[in-house]
């Protein structure tokens, strides 16, 4: 029941965030030259998101692809918090990407429990 409340809570904001990544909404564009990215690599992050939001539903009904996905986002998600801190950005937006990466571990334990 647990990896079905962690993937209810981290699907939605993956597939917003990556989605607007995706399209190329105008504050995302502003983030990726915040943190030294291209805006096309952003858009990969963006795609990446929401493959992982993807995957973590499909995941509920096929464990290997959760497992797949909760990986790929823990380190996805490990590098955000990383490339926000590594510009020195104010607490909350470190603490955002590493929350979610916890989640994803979280879930990943769960899935292999």
């Amino acid at each position: 029941m647990l990896p079905v409340i962690l993937s209810a809570l981290l699907a939605p904001v993956l597939l917003v965030l990556g989605s607007a990544k995706v399209i190329r909404h105008p504050m995302m564009q502003q983030n990726a030259r915040h943190l030294g990215f291209s805006v096309s690599g952003f858009q990969l992050v963006g795609a990446v998101e929401l493959a992982g939001g993807v995957g973590l539903i499909l995941g509920l009904f096929w464990t290997p692809l959760g497992v797949a996905a909760s990986v790929g986002l823990v380190l996805l998600l490990a590098g955000g918090a990383f490339a926000h801190a590594r510009v020195r950005d104010r607490f909350v937006k470190i603490a955002f990407p590493a929350v979610c990466a916890a989640l994803s571990g979280a879930t990943l334990v769960l899935h292999l429990a």
